[in-house]
């Protein structure tokens, strides 16, 4: 027997249509509550390679915005703006 399906909620996160890819990182780990350290280690990178993400030093390939975007379970249009919602299960 199959179990009942994940109910998916999306929210509207406040931030503003100019916020920049740091700070959408940054609040997408706040939400699953991720340090620097668990990210890095979920996507194979060292910490200081998420520390220059989460200050706007560096910027993740396109794969590695790929793996953020699924280990933190949000879409990659959230992270680079062009969408506001984010998905809570």
């Amino acid at each position: 027997m199959k179990g009942k399906p994940q109910q998916i909620y999306y929210i509207k996160v406040k931030t503003t249509s100019n916020s920049s890819f740091p700070e959408r990182l940054q609040y997408a780990m706040d939400v699953r509550d991720f340090t620097q350290q668990t990210l890095a280690e979920r996507i194979f990178v060292a910490r200081t390679t998420v520390n220059g993400y989460c200050t706007g030093y560096r910027m993740p390939s396109c794969e590695l915005l790929r793996s953020i975007a699924i280990v933190l379970n949000v879409t990659t249009d959230y992270l680079l703006g062009l969408d506001d919602c984010i998905k809570i299960y």
